[in-house]
């Protein structure tokens, strides 16, 4: 599923979209214990960064539209209930001054 962002995208994130989304989105699920902050939670995997781990997406959640998620990629739930570590956003506007502005200014040094 493509999802419209209401900004474009600054280095290093970039959109994601078709089979990446669906990869994205499968690995979350590998990844949560029952007791992860995004358990049974909608996410639908939005955009990533091109430098490290650290997914967005769109979320159900009340605590915040927006989680980046930072996944190991290890195909199974962490010991500790805090990985995959998530940061929430309550909008996109906070997700573009708290992250994605400060990240791509430094990414331009």
């Amino acid at each position: 599923m493509i999802v419209p962002l209401p900004f474009l995208l600054l280095e290093p994130w970039l959109s994601v979209s078709g089979d990446e989304c669906l990869m994205l989105e499968a690995e979350l699920l590998k990844e949560m214990r029952d007791d992860h902050v995004l358990a049974r939670i909608s996410c639908t995997a939005v955009a990533r960064r091109c430098d490290c781990d650290d997914v967005l997406f769109i979320t159900d959640f009340p605590k915040g539209l927006l989680a980046i998620v930072h996944l190991t990629w290890s195909g199974h739930p962490d010991q500790y209930a805090q990985w995959p570590h998530t940061t929430f956003f309550d909008s996109w506007e906070a997700f573009e001054k708290e992250e994605m502005l400060p990240e791509h200014e430094g990414w331009k040094v």
